[in-house]
């Protein structure tokens, strides 16, 4: 033993080993047969004494008072006795006393002490109000109405954005009888905006390198292209359709003055989803050779004092450019925060909008302005715009004496108006009030020419797009606090007041969605209003004040499967972005399985679930066309094909697309026919000969699954041999125990043993978990032998997508996606019932087959 180590310890490490060696030779007699004949004594110690000292770090000493530090450095602060510690010491030299001042400067010179965070005054200056949140704003963007939405909804980061999920009321009941029988109102301003200028022929060439015609209408339609209606469509890549489909896309063609066909400089706009910006950014780029021109200054939040100033600036300098470098002279603009967007969706969306923004008080107002004898700024740039004044005009008259009188649904696909509205903050009475829409009838409604006739109909030409206009507006908007102020110089409350040095007339667009078209209830019907950015909470106000309920993304996700259609991304499979959220989302359900304890989870191998948490598109493909997964298909959306489906007839296919028809996935919508709720990675199955039969004779019946005894014969032999192969490994071990009794042998029994496992005590709970945790399952399919059709007793045609109970139809409905191949097997061998087939489909966690009706879910490709 190592006589200068012993004296480098303490006195009470000392006692303690001298303890602790009387102890061991009092008990190694009776321990001296299962002891190895010789320790080590220098690396015994070593190892016992850091145990005792991993033991005195943590028990209390017993000659400090309760509360104090008792290991690691302590600083001058709590070296000091109590009655003279003071807060301030630890910021302030001066407050210790003389002896500790020297030292303790040194320490609080290299320290890092966290700047003292500035008091609520000045926290809540206007610059720097403006400061935080700009800077709050660095990883997620803020819509305008985010703080609004933030007090009332829960809030989700989706696509670089903050968004509004859902609100805290639990029911979707209330949602769902407001967009089907008044109206709610959804921010939808994520949405990113692309404008792309060129020559008209330009533009078309190479947008139609991105789209198809068979998916329907195009850019170059005739219907859209004067820009009196907005269209939709579905881009890919150049020239790879059916593949590589990169999202749906809304486009309005900007109204031009000129009638030359293909000659005259155009602009497009593009609304498309935030998670496919970069993909169609870059896919434009290449079509049209577009490089990126030299970005603009950043807009920083150290420049400006006030909000409007900040967003004066996003309007001036936020936009990104990208330039043609031949002489095609396209060029493409992301305007970035420029414009907003609000969704209203019912059959009351229509009185709403005419009582919040009042388009003929505006209208009024701004005749008196054109007709005035004083020179003002409207009047100055309607006359170097003389066609607004007739286009305001004509769509007053058409609001006035049509569009008010009917429901949304009723109205001209798509139509977009323009107008000209007063600041909505003029009128606030800070009182809900529900609209008026049945106060008079319009006599005329029958017997005058309609105004929204394609020969008729005014194009809309508006100020909104000029990016000047834009910001004189912006820079002549009245605070709330000089609203506020005018107000109160009134002697009477209800009084009005002149407010017309506070006046702006902000441009706006109201665009025409129609909702449902294969049903009676047009259920999302509605109008879609686009006003200039830092104006949002105005119109969000006035819209609210005027009764529209505020709803999130989780109510446009259980509308869109209420409808039958199929939300982007989520239920686009086909696309980076929809196969990015759905592999996110099935990661998030296998974990959470994995959560559960192992006595608490569903055995999918019993089930006969191949693939609880994922879509074997490819593979499906693959099974009934008979043909090896390449890992590839698509989602059929070419209209003549899908409508030949409806009718459940056998398509003329062309001789291209017999080739790849093979991978190709058809969008389907199911109906429960009987009890039972689709979910999600529930399987759609085909119908035996039997259960037609039992249809046919008036029997809709819950087909138990039939009980297979592969799985469970292989897991019960499996489980036999380990327990053989254990009791015949304990029989060799008792033997070999009783042989060896009379002699021990060291050398035989000789093995390495680790001071962390006799000594377990030292261990952390988290290192114990693991030490006990067993090995997981880390694939999301059930490994078998078999293929996907001899695991169920019915072939499965497909899967869904997203289900649950509809409030329209008082059942179970859902969307997925089905084969091509299997569908026309279905469609000549099932029976057709309801105006639909007859299918069966399965949820992953039951035993049982219900019966449902299918249909071929029609093109919707708006956003």
């Amino acid at each position: 033993l190592d006589v200068m180590l012993l004296l480098k310890m303490n006195h009470f490490v000392m006692k303690l080993y001298f303890y602790c060696m009387i102890l061991v030779e009092i008990s190694s007699m009776s321990l001296l047969e299962s002891c190895p004949r010789s320790v080590d004594a220098k690396s015994y110690v070593q190892r016992r004494v850091e145990s005792i000292s991993q033991l005195l770090a943590v028990v209390d000493n017993e000659m400090l008072p309760k509360g104090e530090v008792t290991h690691g450095p302590r600083t001058f602060l709590q070296r000091l006795p109590r009655h003279m510690r003071r807060r301030a010491m630890s910021r302030n030299v001066k407050r210790l006393p003389r002896r500790c001042r020297f030292p303790a400067q040194r320490l609080l010179e290299n320290a890092k002490l966290r700047k003292k965070s500035p008091n609520r005054s000045r926290r809540r200056r206007p610059s720097n109000l403006v400061r935080e949140y700009v800077r709050r704003q660095g990883k997620c963007r803020w819509l305008e109405t985010h703080i609004w939405h933030a007090k009332r909804f829960r809030m989700v980061e989706a696509w670089q954005f903050k968004l509004a999920l859902g609100g805290f009321q639990r029911s979707w009941r209330a949602t769902f009888r407001d967009a089907a029988k008044h109206a709610t109102m959804r921010d939808v301003s994520h949405m990113v905006l692309l404008r792309l200028s060129g020559q008209e022929g330009g533009l078309l060439d190479g947008l139609r390198r991105l789209c198809s015609s068979r998916l329907g209408l195009t850019f170059g339609a005739a219907s859209t292209l004067d820009g009196s209606r907005e269209g939709s469509s579905v881009l890919y890549r150049a020239d790879q359709y059916p593949f590589h489909c990169i999202g749906p896309v809304n486009f309005l063609w900007q109204p031009s003055s000129s009638t030359g066909e293909h000659c005259c400089r155009r602009i497009l706009w593009l609304w498309i989803h935030p998670s496919v910006k970069d993909e169609l950014v870059a896919e434009l780029c290449r079509v049209f050779g577009l490089v990126e021109v030299e970005k603009r200054e950043d807009v920083t939040d150290e420049k400006f004092h006030i909000l409007t100033e900040f967003r004066m600036n996003v309007q001036l300098a936020g936009a990104e450019d990208y330039c043609s470098v031949d002489e095609s002279g396209v060029k493409l603009t992301i305007m970035d925060r420029m414009l907003l967007r609000f969704r209203l969706t019912g059959p009351k969306s229509t009185a709403i909008l005419d009582q919040a923004l009042n388009m003929r008080k505006s209208f009024e107002r701004v005749s008196q302005l054109l007709n005035s004898e004083q020179s003002n700024w409207v009047k100055s740039y309607f006359s170097e715009n003389p066609r607004l004044a007739e286009c305001l005009a004509q769509h007053t008259e058409t609001w006035t004496r049509e569009v008010f009188w009917r429901n949304p649904a009723e109205l001209a696909p798509r139509i977009v108006l323009s107008y000209l509205i007063r600041n909505p903050r003029l009128e606030f009475t800070f009182r809900k009030t529900l609209p008026d829409q049945n106060g008079s009838q319009n006599t005329n409604l029958d017997s005058c020419c309609s105004l929204l006739d394609d020969d008729n109909r005014q194009l809309p030409f508006s100020p909104l797009w000029d990016d000047g206009f834009r910001a004189e507006v912006l820079r002549r908007k009245a605070s709330q606090r000089e609203i506020d102020k005018v107000k109160q110089q009134r002697i009477v409350k209800t009084a009005q007041t002149d407010m017309s040095h506070l006046e702006s007339f902000v441009p706006v667009l109201l665009i025409q969605r129609p909702g449902s078209q294969d049903e009676n209830d047009h259920l999302g019907c509605g109008w879609d209003l686009v006003v200039p950015s830092d104006w949002g909470m105005e119109f969000w106000l006035a819209m609210q004040y005027s009764t529209a309920r505020a709803v999130g993304l989780d109510h446009s996700r259980t509308l869109a499967a209420e409808r039958g259609v199929f939300h982007f991304p989520e239920a686009w499979h086909d696309c980076p972005a929809g196969q990015t959220w759905n592999a996110d989302c099935c990661e998030r359900d296998l974990q959470a399985y994995k959560k559960r304890p192992k006595n608490r989870r569903l055995r999918y191998d019993k089930l006969k679930v191949k693939y609880p948490f994922e879509f074997p598109w490819a593979e499906l493909n693959a099974i009934w066309t008979k043909t090896t997964n390449d890992g590839s298909y698509f989602v059929l959306r070419d209209r003549e094909i899908l409508n030949s489906l409806a009718l459940f007839n056998q398509p003329k296919l062309d001789a291209d697309f017999e080739k790849i028809c093979s991978k190709a996935l058809v969008q389907v919508k199911i109906r429960c026919l009987s009890r039972g709720i689709v979910k999600r990675y529930a399987m759609i199955c085909m119908p035996s000969a039997e259960d037609v039969v039992c249809l046919m004779n008036g029997q809709l019946r819950v087909v138990e699954m039939v009980s297979e005894n592969f799985q469970k014969d292989e897991l019960h032999k499996s489980e036999k041999l380990a327990e053989e192969k254990l009791t015949v490994k304990k029989q060799q071990g008792q033997e070999k125990e009783e042989e060896e009794e009379e002699f021990i042998s060291f050398e035989e029994n000789e093995k390495e043993v680790s001071f962390d496992i006799l000594f377990d005590e030292c261990l952390s709970v988290a290192a114990k978990k693991r030490k006990n945790h067993l090995p997981e399952q880390v694939t999301t399919s059930v490994e078998t032998d078999h293929a996907a059709e001899d695991v169920n007793s019915r072939n499965v045609v497909g899967f869904a997508i997203d289900g649950g109970y509809s409030l329209s139809r008082g059942c179970g409905i859902g969307i997925g996606l089905c084969s091509y191949a299997a569908l026309q097997n279905l469609i000549s061998t099932s029976v057709k019932i309801h105006s639909g087939l007859f299918v069966l489909y399965r949820n992953k966690t039951a035993r049982k087959y219900f019966p449902a009706i299918l249909n071929i879910a029609a093109a919707d490709f708006s956003l």
